[in-house]
């Protein structure tokens, strides 16, 4: 016998719309099955979830409205320095070429960072449309690969954005003494959001547990090393008495 439940929850996150979800149930003897209808990508303010499964963490990252704004507004000055300038059509060409290439200049980079534990590994991608274009759209892409084992620590840094104020940005501190931001570019307001994002990853990751797993281990060895040096200084001393 086999019966169909449906049921739809609607949820109220702060600052967006009601999202709708769908869960569709179905019971076959003992085995309950669920079938979850398409849902909206997980925003986080400082970046999105594109795909969230036990072994994998896909987050990403695009140019904000900041960004956007800047290249509209800088295009739109050389676009009327062009058509307002009685100069010749190679100078108002340079006006329009000139604000572009400073428009892009300042724009935000396309970032993901993809956390994969069958492949127990750490992949930071990067696109930049400034060098992109800056190489003759031969090189823009950058990536970066580490060892998910030597990640030791998930923090939030503060950062100084020009103009701007305070921005913040997620570090990732490795064994081996390096640290590599997440992304390259800080997120302006709230640190709460990236707050958020440290707090997935090391959920994700597991960070805690291999924490208190290498604590352990350090302090296993050391009670060897403390046991062993007992014995010797107890060998010298008896060999001194004697």
């Amino acid at each position: 016998m086999t019966v169909v439940l449906a049921c739809c929850q609607i949820v109220q996150e702060k600052g967006r719309s009601a999202s709708l979800y769908f869960t569709t149930c179905s019971l076959v003897g003992h085995r309950v099955s669920f079938l979850h209808l398409p849902r909206k990508k997980l925003k986080m303010g400082y970046m999105t979830v594109e795909e969230h499964s036990p072994t994998l963490l896909h987050l990403k990252r695009s140019p904000g409205i900041r960004s956007w704004s800047l290249l509209v507004g800088i295009a739109s000055i050389g676009l009327a320095a062009a058509y307002y300038s009685s100069d010749s059509i190679l100078w108002r060409i340079f006006y329009i070429s000139g604000c572009l290439f400073v428009a892009v200049q300042n724009m935000e980079e396309w970032e993901e960072a993809v956390f994969d534990k069958t492949k127990n590994m750490i992949e930071l991608r990067t696109f930049s449309l400034y060098a992109y274009v800056l190489t003759l759209w031969r090189k823009g892409q950058e990536k970066v690969v580490l060892d998910m084992d030597h990640l030791q620590d998930i923090c939030v840094q503060e950062e100084r954005v020009r103009y701007l104020g305070k921005g913040y940005l997620l570090m990732l501190r490795l064994a081996t003494g390096f640290s590599f931001p997440l992304t390259q570019s800080a997120t302006l307001g709230g640190r709460s959001d990236v707050e958020a994002v440290a707090a997935l990853l090391k959920k994700f990751v597991g960070l805690d547990e291999l924490r208190r797993r290498s604590q352990q281990k350090e302090g296993r060895v050391r009670r060897r090393g403390g046991g062993r040096g007992g014995q010797q200084r107890f060998r010298a001393r008896t060999i001194t008495t004697v």
